[in-house]
């Protein structure tokens, strides 16, 4: 890796469990983990994981609302900083099927961001935010909007952004911050 302060020692995927939300917007980062990693997951207590060389890849199986609780034991566990931890989550403040990768910054009203932060006491930590854009109707409630599926007109945008975040992924696990937001503008 180009910039050793980009040591990552965790990828975790915001998503809920259960079948019921498994294609909705909020799920989004389950979708990349489970794209990226492609094999089976152990499970241990609220926590899926596997590893994959120095790599953890997790997805809290708490709600969303609560995945701070056991990506906070698992990082506790394991010794690793929340510097090392990189959270693949849903964003409403970007369009469908853009990424943004970045270090750092606020949780912009999500929830799973919200417990992340309170639970690892800090807000120091790599996040790949993967947009699936705001509701068309002004008062549709934000949180109705995110436990939504995906439209079928929405779904090439949905894989498109998904395989881009794979290659993504891989790219930064080996390169680091810089130089993969300057091949993936």
């Amino acid at each position: 890796m180009n910039d050793s302060s980009d040591s990552i020692k965790v990828v975790a995927g915001l998503g809920n469990p259960g079948s019921k939300y498994s294609s909705t917007r909020h799920n989004a980062g389950f979708m990349l983990l489970d794209l990226f990693v492609n094999d089976e997951w152990s499970e241990k207590k609220e926590l899926a994981f596997i590893k994959k060389g120095d790599v953890f890849f997790v997805k809290p199986l708490s709600f969303m609302n609560l995945s701070g609780e056991p990506l906070r034991e698992f990082t506790r566990f394991y010794k690793i900083k929340a510097e090392e931890v990189l959270v693949v989550h849903d964003e409403i403040d970007i369009s469908l099927g853009e990424i943004r990768l970045k270090k750092g910054g606020g949780t912009a009203g999500h929830n799973g961001l919200k417990s992340i932060v309170e639970n690892l006491g800090t807000k120091e930590f790599y996040r790949m935010r993967l947009g699936v854009g705001k509701p068309q109707e002004k008062r549709m409630d934000v949180s109705d909007w995110v436990l939504q599926k995906f439209a079928s007109d929405e779904e090439d945008k949905l894989s498109e952004m998904l395989y881009e975040g794979k290659e993504m992924l891989t790219y930064f696990l080996k390169e680091g911050l810089k130089e993969t937001q300057k091949r993936f503008r």
